[in-house]
C-alpha cells in the first residue's frame, strides 16, 4: 500500500497474530500498523507507539499480546483488548529517549534518583524496585494542552531540556518540591514529586518577560530550594538573583539583587 509508505515509512519489522489473522508491522516513524489478512486492509494503527524507529516487534504465541522495542530506550507490551479489536498499552519499561543531562538523589535514604534528559522530561528511578520507576512527563508551556495532544503528534509546546534541577523532601506532600532550570530561557518550572507530574508554577520575573533594560536573551543558570521547602532562589546569566515562594509562585523580593 503506497499510502502507508508515504505516511509511516518503510517496514522495519513484521510479526503475525495467527489466531486473529493479523499481520503487524513496525515503521521507522514509531508507528505500529495492524493488518487484517482476511480482508487485505489496515485493521488499526498505534500512531507514535514509540518516539523512535520500531527495531523490535514480536507477537506472543497463543496470547493477544504484542511486544515492541525501539531506539527510544523503551520496551512496551500491547494487549488486543479494545472493543474495536485494537491494542492498548499494557506494560512498559523505559528510560529517557534522549541522553540524560542531570541526575541526583531525592532525599537522604538513597531510594529515589531524579533525572532529566534532552527529551525535556523528568523521571524518577527507584533503587529498590522497578515498579516505583515513573515519568513525570515532558516540560510544557501549557501542560493541559500538551496532555490533550498525547504522544501521537509532535508538540510545539514542549519546553527546552532541563539543564539542572534541585529538590527537597520537607514539603513533598503539601506542594511542589522540585525546581527545574531550562536550557536557554529565563523561565523556571516547578514539579511535584508526590504527584509525579509537572507543577502549575512557571517562575519568571517581569523584567525578563518584558525584556526590560535590554534583558533579551537572558537565561536562568542555577536554582536552589531552601531546606524548609518554602522558597526557591534562582540565579540568572544577567547576574540577577530572585526568590520565589514555592506554594504560591509569588516573587518575594521586589527589590532584586544583581551581581556584576
Amino acid at each position: 500500500c503506497w499510502v502507508c509508505l508515504v505516511f509511516w515509512g518503510s517496514v522495519t519489522r513484521i510479526s503475525f497474530l495467527i489466531k486473529r489473522q493479523l499481520m503487524i508491522t513496525g515503521s521507522p516513524k514509531g508507528t505500529v500498523v495492524v493488518w487484517n489478512l482476511e480482508e487485505g486492509k489496515v485493521d488499526s494503527l498505534i500512531i507514535k507507539a514509540h518516539h523512535g524507529p520500531i527495531c523490535g516487534l514480536q507477537c506472543l504465541p497463543d496470547e493477544p499480546l504484542l511486544v515492541t522495542s525501539s531506539s527510544d530506550n523503551s520496551l512496551k507490551m500491547w494487549r488486543f483488548d479494545m472493543s474495536d479489536g485494537s491494542a492498548s498499552l499494557f506494560k512498559i519499561r523505559e528510560g529517557h529517549f534522549k541522553p540524560p543531562v542531570s541526575i541526583r538523589f531525592h532525599g537522604v535514604d538513597g531510594a529515589s534518583i531524579l533525572s532529566s534528559g534532552n527529551d525535556s522530561s523528568l523521571r524518577v528511578f527507584n533503587t529498590i524496585t522497578e515498579i516505583a520507576n515513573k515519568s513525570f512527563g515532558r516540560a510544557s508551556y501549557n501542560r493541559k494542552a500538551s496532555k490533550k495532544r498525547g504522544n501521537k503528534w509532535a508538540d510545539p509546546l514542549i519546553m527546552p531540556p532541563i539543564s539542572t534541577f534541585t529538590s527537597e523532601t520537607t514539603r513533598d506532600k503539601e506542594w511542589d518540591s522540585i525546581v527545574a532550570v531550562h536550557r536557554g530561557i529565563p523561565t523556571v518550572t516547578t514539579w511535584s514529586f508526590d504527584k509525579s507530574k509537572m507543577g502549575e508554577h512557571k517562575l519568571c520575573h517581569e523584567r525578563f518577560k518584558k525584556n526590560i533594560s535590554g534583558q533579551k536573551g537572558i537565561s536562568a543558570t542555577c536554582a536552589c530550594l531552601t531546606h524548609c521547602g518554602n522558597f526557591a532562589v534562582i540565579g540568572y546569566s544577567s547576574g540577577h538573583i530572585d526568590k520565589y515562594n514555592i506554594q504560591s509562585g509569588i516573587h518575594k523580593k521586589p527589590k532584586h539583587t544583581q551581581h556584576r
